[in-house]
């Protein structure tokens, strides 16, 4: 029997993590001033304990002249005894304070002149080495990829052409420089969009057909985060009923009467009927909203939701699998759609370029380091405080990641953090980590570390499906020759 694949989740967004170095600098001001505040306190515990010790001295003295001893001075002498205990506490944690900040500036400097610097290089040079010259780039990394893989169990040619996430984001968005100078990838989408997809150029010779249907397994209410994403699995694996190009959307009544939607949207399926083409995928990473809107996916989940009864000003969670959430990031950028997007969910999906309103929409971003297909727009999802990314680690190992070459950060022998998850139904050599079920072992390892940032993006969810779902609906969308 094999030994299974695990992930590890790492969260990049939200607003406890340091997105700037600076930072780091500021809090260990901030150490530094509440040292200051407690040597002050410390100060006055000191000339607390020189006046208590003077007092005693004066008592024993009284004391010894009328040859009686009084209890006032043995209580003094234990107050001072403690006293000084606490003074000497103090100025432990003050120099603990004083040292913890001036190792935080340290690392502040080496920061800040070291691995940003060094990571801004490595990132330049590979794009430029793939700017200039894009075959032996390619050739170098694949061979760093492969050399990397063979030290591994689950050794595959797929494992090699997929375990070097960053490189193939910078190698990606130097390549597109060749073509789209000014724009990169999404004008690479957007000059390829046309010419590759027989479907984008005209509407005029095929028509849309969404159709409501019913399906022998509804999809159960979502409450969270998690919910979200095991519907996604179900509506993406195809279950009972339920054919390809499915779209469900569910309405959830609060206790006042409103309403809130979540719309579940499947990734491509390349079937010929299908709007969820792979074509379509071009035209949703397109730098151009003009472009973007003519995908055949982005108009059939339009569709859908304005037959759902969809009404403007009702919040709308849209979640998505691979091709489904480029689809919800493009509905969530257009700024003249009548919905109120007010989370999207995406799950292995391209979608760092679209401007989507962070200040009015949530974004939560589930990927996996060897899927490939999250990469394609060359770089990493915006860090904000309303758009967080989740990623997952895929491992070999279940003792921690010291000895994987692809976290970014290994845990000790000793870290006391969570155990990692392991992938249910993953092969046995290393594969495309696109499924879901990859995606939803990362989520789930995610929730294991208790992260602020994690929950709040859950609690979100939560407040939009509290209350009762009272309408489940299905739409099959297929496109037809006129």
């Amino acid at each position: 029997m094999s030994s299974p694949i695990y992930t590890f989740a790492h969260i990049f967004g939200g607003t406890t993590v340091l997105d700037n170095p600076d930072e780091l600098h500021t809090y260990a001001c901030q150490m530094i001033n509440y040292a200051e505040q407690l040597e002050m306190n410390t100060s006055a515990m000191q000339q607390t304990h020189s006046y208590i010790h003077q007092r005693s001295m004066t008592i024993a003295t009284c004391a010894a002249h009328s040859g009686a001893s009084h209890p006032s001075s043995a209580h003094c002498a234990n107050l001072c005894t403690v006293l000084a205990q606490h003074v000497q506490s103090a100025l432990s944690v003050i120099a603990q304070l004083r040292h913890i900040a001036d190792c935080m500036m340290r690392s502040y400097n080496l920061y800040s002149q070291t691995e940003a610097q060094t990571s801004r290089i490595i990132s330049a040079l590979t794009m430029a080495a793939a700017y200039h010259y894009p075959v032996p780039t390619a050739f170098a990394l694949g061979a760093w990829s492969t050399i990397r893989e063979m030290t591994s169990p689950h050794a595959s040619l797929i494992g090699a052409l997929t375990n070097s996430r960053s490189a193939q984001e910078d190698y990606l968005s130097g390549v597109s420089r060749i073509f789209s100078p000014c724009e990169g990838i999404p004008g690479v989408a957007d000059a390829l969009a046309h010419p590759v997809s027989p479907l984008s150029s005209t509407h005029t010779s095929y028509a849309m057909n969404i159709k409501a249907v019913s399906v022998s397994a509804p999809l159960p209410a979502a409450h969270n985060l998690h919910d979200t994403i095991v519907n996604l699995e179900k509506l993406s694996i195809g279950q009972p009923g339920n054919s390809y190009g499915t779209v469900a959307i569910q309405r959830y009544t609060h206790t006042d009467g409103s309403h809130s939607w979540i719309v579940t949207i499947p990734g491509t399926d390349g079937k010929k009927d299908s709007p969820f083409g792979w074509s379509q995928n071009l035209s949703l990473m397109s730098s151009r909203e003009q472009t973007r809107e003519q995908a055949h996916s982005l108009l059939a989940v339009r569709t859908a939701m304005h037959r759902a009864g969809i009404k403007a000003g009702e919040p709308v969670a849209l979640v998505g699998h691979s091709q489904g959430g480029i689809v919800a990031a493009a509905l969530a950028s257009d700024a003249q759609q009548p919905y109120t997007i007010a989370h999207v969910v995406t799950a292995g999906s391209p979608i760092a370029h679209h401007p989507i309103a962070t200040k009015t929409t949530w974004v939560t971003s589930i990927e996996t380091d060897r899927e490939i297909v999250s990469h394609l727009d060359g770089r990493s999802n915006p860090k904000h405080p309303h758009w967080l990314t989740v990623r997952g680690v895929i491992s070999d190992s279940a003792s921690g990641l010291a000895n994987n070459a692809t976290a970014p950060n290994p845990a000790p022998a000793h870290s006391t953090f969570p155990s990692p998850t392991p992938v249910a139904h993953a092969a046995e050599k290393h594969e495309l980590t696109h499924g879901m079920n990859y995606h939803r072992a990362t989520l789930e390892d995610a929730q294991k570390l208790h992260n602020e940032n994690l929950n709040e993006h859950d609690q979100h969810i939560r407040t939009l499906t509290e209350g009762t779902m009272d309408k489940n609906m299905y739409f099959r969308c297929r496109i037809s020759s006129n």
